[in-house]
C-alpha cells in the first residue's frame, strides 16, 4: 500500500505561527501534525510514503520518504 501526503500549502490562515515553518511541521502533543501521519500509516503497515512539499519545503526532511516538489 502506497500514500501521498500533500504538505505543499501556504496556509495562510494561521500565519503568523506558519511564517517560518509548513503547518505540517506544527507540534501538537510533542510531534508534528506530519509525524502524526507518519505514526498512522507505519502502525497500519503502510510504509512508501510521497510527500508533496510547497511552502518552506526545505524544513520538511523525514529520512525514508519520497518527496516531490
Amino acid at each position: 500500500m502506497k500514500a501521498i501526503i500533500i504538505a505543499a500549502g501556504q496556509s495562510s490562515r494561521l500565519m503568523p505561527i506558519t511564517d517560518s515553518k509548513p503547518k505540517c511541521m506544527l507540534e501538537i502533543k510533542g510531534k508534528t501534525i506530519l509525524q502524526h501521519q507518519l505514526d498512522a500509516f507505519n502502525a497500519n503497515g503502510i510504509t512508501d510514503i510521497s510527500v508533496i512539499k510547497g511552502y518552506k519545503k526545505e524544513a520538511i526532511n523525514y529520512p525514508g520518504l519520497k518527496y516531490k516538489e
